[in-house]
């Protein structure tokens, strides 16, 4: 919006600074104000909710579907769309400009009638006439005025030494001519008998101007207004294309390293503007449509265009670097550029059209009152639709296809200039790795999704068979990479991919300094370290999964989904030869090896004398989800243990050698490894709360329920819990779950019994 500012006209460049401010003070809202009130609000944001349904997907079938097929077929599906958007613009070859006229105001308005039955009626309309002032020498009007009434298009001139036509002196002044002077000022009217709007009336302007005033005098009237305002307009609008496209091309360089992508973002908004402006010229100027929008069809206002022309292209760039800003995510992560572009649009297809339709329906509410504001409102709401909808769904994914590994190049200067002083969305660094961080993959055969970038590794069982394999596997490397030191974003990220995509998951983030393992579902980790010794990791949480950390074992890393179909996961491994780096494959699950360890063939020789292999440990518990835990031997064998056994107030029990869920009809709910336990009582909903064991303590998590869960504390207070938050529940302590009272005790193994 700053290309405004240059026009000297002070429409333009109020807008301009308008529209800066605007901008600027919504940014800052939206880092400062926005948090703050979130964080205010906290879990009470969606309080006041009208639609009660679970969260949409991460990507978008629709919009996943239309790039794989543009991906496939690109120039089939974008060449038609460019040839349409051309066409559409031949139009705007012919256009008109004008000052805007009574023809913008709504049909019976008073003022239109009025000068209409004045231009019908009346051979001569002084409103429309040229007027020249001059401020020193009001007797050279007089000298003036004889040869421009010979002029083409002029009627008569009338000033204090009468009145001019055809050359000749038609009327003697009078009285009211003392009017036309003013100490050493005066000025004349040159009546037209042609439209103030027309080519006639700004050629008799020029004319005026270059053969009779020079410096002597002024010219003013509607015709010079509109000439001037022209003028002023084209006279600066190469400076305003120019810093808009440098602005545009600097900023998109800044955001991708690539030279290619900025270049092709100016041509596809040329497109859209020939387009719109092609249509604006067919309906307000030649009337095709008109009456149905009830308008006059007239010559179109130049400053109108210019705004429309501004703020379309303005609106494209904003969508433009949504969707590159995830493409580059993607292709960053290391998938190909044709997975990339399908994951990128199927993540922001939706965020864009959302903001499209919103933004459309804001940009219609200008169709009422005068021609212009109608113009601007459907060419701004039409540049809006095209934008989000077969631009950036056919046409970028269509070019961003054919350009391949192009679309990212730049020359050395420029690149080493974007590897320091480019703009990211994230500074995170890939942490330091060293010899024994394990960094090759392989893929054990199998009907799952196995997937790894940059040293981390993923397999996923999809529930959901119509989800895009490849677009969940970047989705959970994505989360993995952009989160790999942050633990609580990582389990939080992976848990939501995984509940929003029913898919049991396994994900392993080797470094230096420790390994990060997050599963849920059906997925184990096996960790190989020294002398056969062997750890297993599970998942506790069914709902949203455990992150583990522990240190990086000495051997290979097993991730594995465990189902009917899993044979020989646990038997030891010598390296194979389906690896796998930066893509994806089906497999059953993925064995990490430490770096080189691949390229051994044969494995090492045995020990001598090996020690025999202790049994495999315990898996070790993790704590509540979103959680990272240290990584701990199980308790030795012959240590007392103790089971926890929950006592309801009417004396039934059992013990928690599992996790489960409470409810009227616990039932209902999918998900996969929970027991049910029924309790007949209407306060209690159909799936009210679950009971986890984790770190051999016993967790409650409020499931949603309608009048929540209750804990007593050491006091005998009772405190409600979050909803979906696992909170402690103590040993000897009772919790409320409707009418009904649950008491936690610790009791010998030897008396456990099972519901």
């Amino acid at each position: 919006m700053s290309g405004l500012l240059v026009f000297p006209t002070y429409f333009l460049r109020s807008v301009g600074l308008a529209a800066s401010v605007v901008v600027i003070l919504s940014a800052v809202s939206a880092i400062t104000v926005l948090p703050a009130v979130m964080a205010l609000l906290g879990n009470r944001i969606d309080s006041l909710r009208i639609f009660r349904r679970s969260p949409a997907p991460p990507e978008s079938e629709f919009w996943r579907r239309c790039a794989q097929k543009v991906v496939r077929k690109p120039l089939v599906m974008a060449l038609p769309v460019i040839a349409v958007l051309l066409a559409l613009g031949i139009p705007f070859l012919h256009a008109q400009y004008a000052t805007p006229d009574e023809r913008a105001l709504p049909p019976g308005s008073a003022a239109r009638e009025v000068t209409q039955s004045v231009r019908a009626n009346y051979t001569v309309d002084s409103s429309s006439a040229i007027t020249i002032i001059t401020q020193t020498d009001p007797a050279g009007l007089r000298a003036m005025a004889e040869p421009i009434s010979r002029l083409p298009g002029v009627s008569r001139v009338d000033g204090s030494f009468g009145s001019f036509a055809q050359g000749n002196q038609v009327a003697e002044p009078t009285p009211a001519s003392a009017a036309f002077t003013s100490g050493n000022s005066g000025y004349v009217l040159v009546q037209m008998s042609v439209s103030a709007q027309s080519d006639q009336a700004r050629s008799l302007v020029e004319r005026i101007r270059t053969e009779f005033t020079n410096d002597k005098a002024l010219v003013g009237g509607p015709a010079a207004v509109l000439v001037d305002s022209r003028a002023a307009v084209t006279d600066n609008l190469g400076v305003a294309i120019l810093i808009m496209a440098v602005a545009t091309f600097v900023m998109m360089f800044l955001f991708t390293g690539s030279v290619i992508v900025p270049i092709k973002a100016l041509t596809l908004n040329l497109f859209v503007l020939s387009g719109v402006l092609g249509l604006m010229v067919l309906i307000f100027q030649d009337g095709h449509g008109a009456g149905a929008l009830g308008v006059t069809p007239a010559p179109l206002g130049l400053p109108m265009v210019v705004l429309l022309c501004c703020i379309a292209f303005s609106l494209s760039v904003d969508y433009e670097i949504f969707l590159l800003s995830r493409i580059k995510e993607a292709r960053d992560s290391g998938l190909s550029n044709e997975v990339a572009i399908v994951a990128g649009l199927s993540k922001v297809g939706r965020i864009v059209s959302s903001a499209a339709i919103l933004l459309t329906i804001t940009l219609v509410s200008f169709t009422n009152g005068l021609s212009f504001m109608k113009m601007f409102g459907i060419g701004t709401a039409l540049a809006v639709t095209l934008d989000a909808t077969v631009i950036r769904g056919i046409v970028v994914p269509a070019f961003l296809r054919v350009a391949g590994e192009l679309n990212w190049w730049a020359p050395a200067p420029l690149r080493r200039f974007y590897e320091r002083f480019g703009l990211r969305e994230s500074d995170e660094k890939p942490s330091q790795t060293t010899s024994s961080v394990p960094r090759e993959v392989e893929v054990l055969p199998g009907h799952h999704v196995v997937a790894a970038v940059d040293g981390i590794a993923a397999v996923i069982s999809r529930r959901d068979t119509e989800s895009d394999s490849a677009s969940l596997a970047w989705s959970v490397l994505e989360v993995a990479r952009r989160s790999r030191n942050d633990g609580v974003a990582l389990a939080a990220g992976l848990s939501e991919i995984a509940v929003q995509m029913q898919a049991d998951l396994g994900v392993a983030i080797p470094s230096a300094n420790g390994l990060t393992v997050f599963l849920r579902g059906s997925a184990t980790s096996t960790l190989d370290g020294s002398e056969g010794a062997r750890t297993v990791l599970a998942c506790l949480d069914a709902e949203h999964g455990d992150c583990y950390r522990v240190p990086v074992p000495l051997g290979p890393i097993t991730l594995a989904i465990r189902d009917s179909a899993a044979t020989d996961l646990d038997r030891p491994r010598e390296p194979g030869n389906n690896r796998l780096a930066n893509w994806m494959a089906f497999g059953q699950g993925a064995v990490l090896w430490p770096a080189g360890s691949m390229t051994v063939l044969p494995p090492p020789p045995p020990s001598p004398a090996p020690a025999p292999a202790p049994a495999a440990p315990v898996a070790p518990a993790a704590e509540p989800t979103g959680r990272f835990t240290p990584f701990s031997i199980p308790p030795p064998v012959g240590t007392p243990i103790e089971v926890a056994r929950v006592t309801l107030d009417d004396g039934t029990s059992f013990d928690i050698n599992g996790d489960y869920l409470i409810g009227r009809n616990p039932s209902v709910s999918r998900e996969p490894g929970l027991r049910s336990i029924r309790i007949d009582d209407p306060q209690v909903s159909r799936v009210h709360a679950a009971i986890r064991r984790m770190n051999g303590d016993v967790y409650v998590v409020d499931q949603d329920s309608h009048n929540g869960v209750y804990v007593q504390t050491g006091d005998g207070t009772w405190n409600r819990v979050a909803t979906r938050v696992p909170t402690m529940w103590r040993p000897g302590t009772e919790i409320r779950i409707g009418n009904r009272v649950l008491r936690l005790e610790l009791v010998s193994a030897a008396t456990s019994k099972v519901p």
